[in-house]
């Protein structure tokens, strides 16, 4: 009970900050309004901005978790935070004088601002992944607004495969085939796993791949065509015999 009346205090004072930040009219505004952001993570959550600057998102993630189990609403309350943060600081910069920024500076913050948002895209997604309140805060505007902002840049492996994952579960088949294409593309090893995937819509009724974008004919061929590529991928001493005229059909797992 107080870990849940303490996680509302926190959403009641996110929500008049996020508020505040509809209002924003000048630079000074919104550098009093950063500085309101990193107070809060140090103090509800005791994590300084720049301490989470440093951390990966797997570190983060393990500092949330309370006797084995991982509290998904704080995480996804934290991951919240930090995106309103990572924009603050952002347009805080892009508000100064274009010519007192030298190009380097100017490249950097463009990498700081997408490292940041990648990595509050991750704890975001591994919260929803683990059953987090999805009517808590902005956090469903923010899912549709994040693709966006990271579309020109390329996302790191662990984001792509929780993508992948996070847009399956909402029944996007067509958008998390896209986001496991390019997941598996990087790596022949995963190939496995894509299969099992497809192998586990073609359970589906066809009406519901259809309304997942994704019609049965492309889910078969993509089976066709990645099991191919796995089989040109084993080792030669991996690959099953002519002779046993079988193949190994794995039993899916739903994800």
């Amino acid at each position: 009970m107080y870990q849940r009346d303490y996680l509302m205090r926190i959403i009641q004072e996110m929500t008049t900050m996020l508020g505040q930040l509809l209002g924003l009219q000048n630079e000074k505004k919104r550098s009093e309004l950063l500085e309101e952001w990193e107070e809060l993570l140090d103090r509800r959550f005791r994590i300084k901005g720049d301490l989470a600057d440093s951390l990966s998102s797997a570190d983060l993630i393990k500092l949330f978790f309370r006797h084995g189990n991982l509290q998904v609403d704080e995480l996804q309350a934290f991951a919240i935070a930090l995106t309103e943060r990572a924009q603050l600081i952002q347009d805080a910069a892009r508000e100064r004088d274009p010519a007192s920024i030298a190009v380097h500076d100017e490249d950097d913050m463009e990498a700081s601002y997408i490292a940041r948002m990648m990595q509050a895209y991750t704890l975001l997604l591994t919260a929803r992944l683990n059953g987090s309140d999805r009517s808590m805060l902005n956090v469903q505007a923010i899912l549709s607004e994040m693709p966006h902002k990271l579309r020109p840049y390329r996302l790191e492996d662990e984001l792509l495969e929780l993508l992948w994952r996070w847009h399956a579960l909402e029944h996007r088949y067509a958008e998390a085939e896209d986001a496991c294409y390019e997941w598996v593309e990087r790596d022949d090893a995963r190939l496995k796993q894509a299969v099992e995937w497809y192998e586990h819509l073609l359970q589906l009724q066809d009406d519901e791949l259809e309304a997942g974008d994704l019609p049965r004919a492309e889910v078969e061929e993509a089976i066709l065509m990645l099991k191919q590529r796995l089989k040109s991928a084993q080792p030669l001493a991996e690959q099953p015999r002519t002779s046993d005229n079988v193949h190994e059909i794995i039993d899916n797992k739903d994800d």
